[in-house]
């Protein structure tokens, strides 16, 4: 009998299920931020949900519309709440839950509720105080549910009933008992002492076996029966610690420390009370009833006290020697090693950086109190995080026949601080050249062509049914002829596999199986606990470039909910097909799947990639049909940014087209040659292999103002997009975008000099292409979910390999904001951040740039605005406006730019800038566009470095060719924000 009552008691656990925090939060007058945090469960959620308060509404940016599971500040949204939040309601909480609510004002006066699942409503008084009589009944209401739910505790008092019989000496033990717990209750609470709880919680069982042992005694003597109230006091002061444990985990409001403890400590003094009194009117009512019973009882009791607390001791032994070995084991070697260098060191203090001329941001103290997030570094004022969304691997159809033999895990490790070896590979198949990032990225995605996947696989394996196909051995042997008869499918408008190869092996099975591998080395490389210091996307490359004219797409999913298959160019052979798919397959298909496309090298498409369309008359001004319209709008909902810069050029804006004025800064990196044929209103193609003509539209500045014609048309902007940069690696190098010592980013095609400043051809590989560059994003915290958020709302830019960070703002700015140590909360409050849009007003919006210069590159020559709009015509049109010009820029000598040599000197510039500028042309009638671009000073391109240290004679063609410049400008372009008319 007695086993059965003791299993009953430890299956019961020692504690019901820890409370859930909601902490509000006031961010400005009036505005709120909402979170809710499940300390039981880690990063995990918990169904709590806490749904926007009366008289509240949702205040962009962000719309969040209700707080749920860690990070309710989802989105970055505030609750509006005019007059004060004076009441909300707490939802999900099951009958083992309740909700710890606290409100903190700005001033930092803070109120504590608790909400259950039969109260879920809680109310404030409107002006809290640091001590409030609420605060201390939700501390006490705490209090009395902890003890009557912590059934060792309860145990004990048994015990304790058991054996000391007689009423007036079980009052003055229990007093004692009393007196012992809270002494180390608030010793514990208040810092006094730190005692670890794990081995405590060990001895507090072990009390009860003690307490068990003693009452079960049949003999007279003995220390406890001879003073109960010794023993009972001894281990009130374990119980103490034990209680201290509870109210750790629940937390201490800031500003009413003592209420909070002396209502908890209370409610754990009536909670025991409560007990003892419906003990023995339990035992009174048994000694009436059937008096031969209750010896018998109290035996039992004094088993199940007993058996329970060996149990619990020998299990709470065993977890605090079980995790004691795992650590003097390593730890480490059961998890994720983390990389080299903490990915967070170069953004743990964007928020509160020196500015020339300005104050630091103040972002904690009273003014602000930072919410808890899933990540240790969660932010609501955003943190920067550096990536590459653009990386292929081994298995992209190309990258096989430049030798690269690396897969998704190899470059997620990479991008994490890893080496990676590289072509031209030994006898044994293994890389010969090591590369290694001088920094780790903070996030990356691995993007391997989702076409010819199966078929890649199918001609590369020895015994596979189609390994002897013609084409498979075209592929395999004959170099860049064998990958051009492959991947010329890309380029057929109406593509159908390879009946030779998927005829002979199931195509779809293939692409399964390795999709599936994309998605397991993304799970494993991102890194899911509080550190977060990692984060890796399930993605793939779509490939499509009918008629030769590149119509890429970066496809990124939020999380591991994902289609079964990828939708290649074999599915939707155009970008209209694949937006449909991607909407039915994920965004609309009911499975919490969520996705965006990124479409890059727009200067490789003839003027189709930002392609626009004719209205019904054939003209490109007309109004546009239903379908135009519904395409519009489902371009985008899907591409909400566009990939500007990569080792294959830029994009952002080209001379020499009729009508557009010219810039200097827009000959930065181009794989074109001057004298291109324009395609006017046509389009062209070819351009994937470098031939036909150019649009204006094929960079990213034009396609940008063309999008507010088109929205005139339209009523949505097709070409709204934010921006990024990446490094479309073929070589599985993720975030290599250094100039010195540049490896190439094609495998054994560029491992060498000669092959990296070859002439340009119909592939890629010459001195036109570079290193690439890095996505930037402003997120509230390094997961996937924040920075994918981060991502659609288009806060983010793009760098050309630098780290340089750049914050751009907009909207009804207060003058002086550099100056003002709170000026990322007003920037937020007042405006919107780079991606964001703004509805005019007559006095037109003021515009703030912050930038601070990579302290491992150069310092900035330049801060600019650019802007886009419609003239009298309403025809697009362009300016660039200086806000900030270095005038002692001195530039380094090239020839002395020379490998394994010191760089030579240059100087000027500026490190950090703060500025404000607004637009003394700004016509609230006519919709616009502005992003900043900011430009480092001077330095030597990777070809420089290079071509200085071989040999005068005989060097490559990329040393002597005029249209490769010696120095380079490195710079950051950031997401526009948009004026739509008043």
């Amino acid at each position: 009998m007695v086993l059965p009552l003791a299993l009953v008691a430890t299956l019961l656990g020692s504690h019901p299920a820890d409370p859930l925090h909601v902490i509000v939060q006031e961010v400005t007058p009036d505005r709120w931020i909402a979170t809710v945090s499940d300390p039981a469960r880690g990063s995990g959620r918990s169904g709590v949900s806490v749904p926007l308060p009366e008289g509240c509404d949702v205040e962009s940016p962000g719309e969040p519309g209700e707080a749920e599971g860690h990070s309710a500040h989802a989105g970055g949204g505030w609750w509006h709440c005019q007059g004060g939040l004076t009441g909300l309601r707490v939802t999900g909480l099951d009958a083992r839950r309740i909700a710890l609510v606290r409100r903190v004002d700005q001033r930092g006066g803070e109120q504590s509720r608790v909400a259950s699942a039969t109260s879920p409503s809680v109310q404030f008084e409107m002006s809290p105080t640091s001590a409030t009589p609420g605060g201390l009944l939700s501390y006490g209401r705490l209090g009395v549910e902890h003890i009557l739910g912590g059934v060792d505790h309860l145990l004990f008092l048994i015990g304790l009933l058991v054996l000391v019989p007689a009423p007036r000496r079980l009052v003055t033990t229990i007093t004692a008992f009393t007196l012992g717990h809270s002494v180390t209750l608030g010793a514990q609470a208040l810092g006094a002492i730190k005692l670890d709880p794990a081995p405590v919680e060990a001895l507090i069982a072990l009390s009860l076996v003690f307490v068990a042992a003693e009452a079960l005694r049949r003999a007279p003597e003995g220390a406890t029966r001879f003073s109960p109230e010794v023993a009972a006091g001894t281990f009130g002061l374990l119980h103490g610690v034990g209680f201290a444990g509870a109210l750790a985990e629940i937390g201490l409001p800031e500003h009413s420390v003592v209420t909070a403890l002396l209502g908890f400590n209370l409610g754990v003094e009536l909670g025991q009370l409560l007990f003892v009194i419906a003990a023995l009117l339990l035992a009174l009512g048994l000694r009436w009833s059937w008096p031969k019973a209750l010896p018998t009882a109290r035996l039992a009791s004094g088993y199940v006290v007993g058996c329970a607390g060996a149990a619990w001791f020998w299990e709470r032994t065993l977890l605090v020697f079980g995790v004691a070995f795992l650590c003097a084991c390593g730890a480490d070697d059961v998890s994720p090693e983390p990389p080299a260098q903490d990915a967070s060191e170069d953004t743990s203090d964007v928020a509160a950086v020196d500015v020339a001329d300005a104050a630091a941001p103040d972002t904690s103290g009273p003014d602000i109190v930072m919410p808890p997030g899933t990540c240790a570094d969660y932010s609501p004022l955003r943190n920067l995080y550096f990536g590459d969304l653009h990386i292929h691997t081994g298995l992209s159809f190309d990258a096989w026949t430049y030798e690269v033999r690396t897969g998704p895990s190899d470059a997620l490790a990479f991008a994490k601080g890893g080496a990676m070896k590289l072509p031209p590979l030994d006898r044994n198949g293994d890389g010969t050249r090591d590369v290694r990032l001088d920094r780790p990225l903070d996030f990356a995605a691995v993007t391997d062509h989702a076409e010819l996947m199966a078929e890649v696989v199918s001609c590369t394996t020895p015994g596979n049914a189609a390994y002897s196909s013609t084409l498979c051995v075209a592929y395999r042997e004959q170099g860049q002829l064998g990958l051009a008869k492959l991947a010329g499918v890309t380029f057929d408008p109406d593509p159908e596999r390879y009946a030779e190869i998927c005829g002979a092996v199931d195509c779809a099975a293939v692409v399964g199986d390795l999709w599936q591998r994309t998605q397991q080395a993304a799970a494993a490389a991102d890194d899911a606990t509080d550190a977060c210091t990692f984060t890796a996307f399930v993605a793939y490359e779509y490939t499509a470039a009918p008629g030769g004219s590149n119509l890429h797409r970066n496809v990124i999913f939020r999380g591991d909910t994902v289609p079964a298959l990828p939708i290649t160019f074999f599915e939707a052979p155009t970008p209209d097909e694949l937006w449909r798919a991607l909407e039915q397959q994920c965004l609309d298909a009911g499975t919490g799947c969520d996705v965006l496309a990124i479409p890059h090298n727009s200067n490789w498409s003839n003027g189709n990639l930002f392609k626009v369309e004719a209205g019904p008359e054939g003209v490109v001004t007309g109004p546009g049909t239903a379908d135009q319209v519904a395409d519009a709008t489902r371009r985008a909902r899907l591409e909400p940014l566009v990939e500007i810069f990569q080792h294959k050029g830029d994009g952002e804006c080209m001379n020499g087209f009729p009508g557009i004025a010219n810039d200097e800064l827009c000959s930065f990196e181009k794989i074109h040659a001057p004298g291109f044929q324009d395609c006017g209103e046509e389009t062209g193609a070819g351009g994937a292999a470098g031939l036909g003509c150019l649009s204006k539209r094929d960079f990213v500045r034009n396609a940008l103002a063309e999008g507010l014609r088109q929205e005139t048309r339209f009523g949505v902007n097709p070409f709204e997009v934010g921006i990024i940069a990446s490094t479309d690696t073929h070589a599985a190098l993720a975030g290599n975008t250094g100039e010195q010592g540049y490896p190439g980013h094609l495998g054994l095609r560029d491992a060498d000099a000669a092959g990296r400043l070859a002439k340009p051809g119909a592939t890629p590989g010459s001195f036109v292409e570079g290193p690439g560059g890095l996505a930037a994003v402003w997120a509230t915290e390094n997961s996937r979910e924040a920075l994918f958020d981060a991502l659609r709302r288009r806060e983010t830019y793009g760098t050309s390999g630098p780290r340089m960070q750049v914050r751009f703002f907009g909207g009804a700015l207060p003058e002086g904001l550099c100056a003002d140590p709170q000026l990322l909360q007003k920037a937020y409050t007042t405006g919107v951040p780079m991606g964001g849009e703004l509805t005019a007003t007559a006095a037109g919006p003021r515009f703030l740039i912050q930038a601070i210069a990579d302290p491992t590159s150069h310092p900035f020559a330049r801060v600019q605005v650019i802007k886009g709009t419609l003239d009298a015509s309403g025809e697009p049109v362009t300016r660039v406006v200086d806000v900030k010009v270095a005038d002692d820029i001195v530039a380094p000598n090239a020839e002395a730019c020379v490998l394994g040599k010191a760089p030579p000197p240059a100087s000027g510039g500026f490190s950090e800038f703060c500025g404000e500028w607004t637009d003394p042309d700004f016509d609230p009638a006519v919709p616009a566009l502005y992003y900043a671009r900011v430009v480092e000073r001077p330095s030597c391109r990777w070809s420089t470095w290079e071509c200085n240290a071989l040999p005068a004679e005989g060097r490559p063609a990329g040393c002597t060719d005029p249209r490769v410049e010696k120095l380079v400008a490195e710079r950051a372009w950031t997401s526009p924000i948009w004026v739509a008319p008043e």
